[in-house]
């Protein structure tokens, strides 16, 4: 089950998604009294990264290409959303009006493509084309390189977190970017065999996962220290957990705060 997307805004306004009226997902806006404001298009994957199953002549099911890169949203507290670019490391705040507030460019390194990588992808294609029952419309391109970025969230002191694809899938990692545009580090976690949200809020990460087939609510604990802007992580039980598993003590120099 996928996470809800939505968050009350500083000003107890609902940001939701629906269907608008051309019947293509939208974000929109209600005010405290649920009274329906702006809209804004949902950020979608494009027709060239998807493959469509095909029987006598209907659509059946649709896959994502392996590694696509995928555009991300997330509501921002003070006015409207972020959004990512998926294609590229961008990332807009862009209010209900229409406006961009601010346009962030972060530096990154791209993450090859394994061969194992690929080969997996093509055989997990293969097992759901046969699953489909359908013809494919096209063969999957496996792309040369993981997507730039995944998953935003903003937390509450405006800071934008964007969670980077690595090389290793034992661990995630999340960029820290405060509310100018700068950024702080890279927070690594350990990785959820499929969590579904991440939540930041003062100085705790809830994450929403699944272990042992249990659904789980696992806190983590930030600390923010002075460093020569580099993070680091080390091992520490979990604040809260209603399923035994590891955590991880993070922290960046954010140059404010010292533990």
């Amino acid at each position: 089950m996928l996470p809800w997307p939505g968050r009350f805004d500083a000003v107890d306004r609902l940001l939701d998604t629906a269907l608008g009226t051309d019947g293509n997902p939208v974000i929109l806006r209600l005010d405290s009294a649920f009274a329906l404001g702006d809209t804004l298009p949902m950020p979608e994957l494009g027709d060239e990264h998807r493959v469509t199953f095909m029987r006598n002549g209907m659509p059946v099911m649709s896959m994502t290409m392996p590694f696509a890169p995928q555009p991300a949203w997330t509501p921002h507290p003070d006015s409207g959303i972020v959004v990512g670019e998926g294609a590229a490391y961008r990332l807009h705040h862009i209010t209900f009006d229409g406006d961009t507030l601010r346009t962030i460019d972060v530096a990154y390194t791209p993450v090859p493509v394994t061969a194992a990588e690929r080969d997996s992808a093509l055989a997990l294609f293969e097992e759901r084309s046969q699953a489909a029952g359908g013809q494919p419309d096209r063969r999957p391109r496996v792309a040369d390189h993981r997507p730039p970025h995944g998953n935003i969230v903003v937390d509450d002191a405006r800071h934008i977190w964007v969670r980077r694809p690595g090389a290793s899938d034992s661990t995630s990692h999340w960029d820290v970017i405060d509310p100018d545009g700068r950024l702080l580090g890279t927070v690594e976690l350990p990785a959820m065999p499929a969590y579904s949200g991440v939540v930041v809020r003062g100085d705790r990460i809830v994450v929403a996962t699944t272990v042992d087939d249990v659904p789980t609510i696992i806190v983590y604990e930030i600390v923010r220290w002075l460093s020569p802007g580099q993070l680091t992580a080390g091992a520490c039980p979990p604040i809260y957990s209603d399923h035994r598993n590891s955590a991880t003590e993070v922290g960046w120099d954010d140059g404010r705060t010292s533990r």
